[in-house]
């Protein structure tokens, strides 16, 4: 009797495919013993590795045909994409894909059609990265999503409209070009939600680096105000004094949006500080926001920039 093949050890720390194990000499009986969960059919998973969302995301990945993508709020967890206000935890939920060929059906997965194939970013699983790399295959360089640009455009006319533009801003900031949108959006042609699509797109601004920043702008905006330049490094008389987050440069205001990361982050909270101190000697009127200036007291929010847009505030 021939020398039984040690059980591939990679195969132990990661889920795989029937057919890998097979090729690589395992047993089908071995396959089919309490040393692996089937998540899905044809998927291995060991039991002893820790249920988590990244060997879920890895297993799934091997459940899908060839050329199928994550999609919907899956690709958006992955690309670290907002999630609308209130309404979602990333990586909670079920697990959504896209195919381009025929209509694919697994337990477990939300399958849609209609990739294009050549509309697919290869990523490495935005806040899941660390625990997803160790648990690919050699070679995998990371999960297949649909491009962030054709996600947004899916997702942004169900969405309250803040988020559906805080969805495009982001996406304009990390993954497209102002070309990549109007290109996206006119592929849609009549598709129902095209309307309420194009009204999204012509609200999308670049540099915008939060979804909070989205909603104080919309809100000055619908009350009326200018809108604002958001994230533009702020140069006067051969002085460069740093990246602001919404400015009126006839006005010489800037709006500066405190988030957690000045709470978490003392470094920043420093820079911030000196930065808005040094504006102000210079003569910029400096309005900081908060959230809940945004949530609780919008009204007293729109009033504070209405007068320093005026020149009714203290530098």
């Amino acid at each position: 009797m021939p020398a039984r093949s040690p059980f591939p050890e990679d195969l132990e720390q990661r889920p795989f495919t029937v057919a890998e194990a097979l090729r690589r000499g395992v047993s089908p009986r071995v396959l089919e013993g309490p040393r692996f969960r089937t998540p899905y059919r044809g998927v291995r998973v060991p039991a002893a590795l820790a249920p988590s969302r990244a060997a879920d995301l890895v297993a799934a990945s091997l459940a899908l045909p060839p050329g199928a993508a994550f999609s919907g709020w899956t690709a958006v967890e992955l690309t670290e994409l907002p999630t609308p206000r209130f309404q979602r935890t990333p990586g909670a939920g079920s697990i959504e894909a896209v195919s381009a060929g025929a209509p694919v059906r697994i337990r477990g997965l939300v399958c849609s059609t209609g990739l294009d194939p050549h509309r697919v970013r290869i990523v490495r699983g935005g806040p899941h990265a660390a625990e997803i790399v160790p648990l690919l295959a050699p070679g995998v360089r990371g999960l297949r999503v649909q491009e962030p640009v054709d996600v947004w455009c899916d997702l942004a006319p169900v969405l309250p409209r803040v988020d559906g533009v805080a969805l495009g801003d982001a996406v304009r900031r990390h993954w497209a070009t102002e070309e990549d949108l109007d290109a996206a959006v006119a592929v849609r042609g009549s598709r129902p939600g095209v309307v309420v699509l194009r009204e999204r797109r012509s609200e999308v601004r670049w540099r915008v680096d939060s979804p909070m920043e989205t909603e104080v702008r919309l809100l000055l905006v619908d009350a009326g105000l200018p809108e604002p330049r958001c994230g533009r490094p702020l140069r006067e008389g051969g002085v460069f004094y740093g990246l602001v987050d919404m400015v009126w440069y006839a006005q010489r205001v800037v709006l500066e949006f405190d988030g957690d990361v000045h709470r978490t982050k003392r470094g920043q909270w420093q820079w911030d500080k000196a930065k808005r101190r040094r504006l102000r000697d210079a003569g910029w009127t400096v309005v900081e926001v908060v959230a809940d200036d945004v949530r609780r007291t919008p009204e007293q929010l729109v009033d504070e920039v209405r007068r320093a847009l005026r020149g009714e505030l203290a530098a």
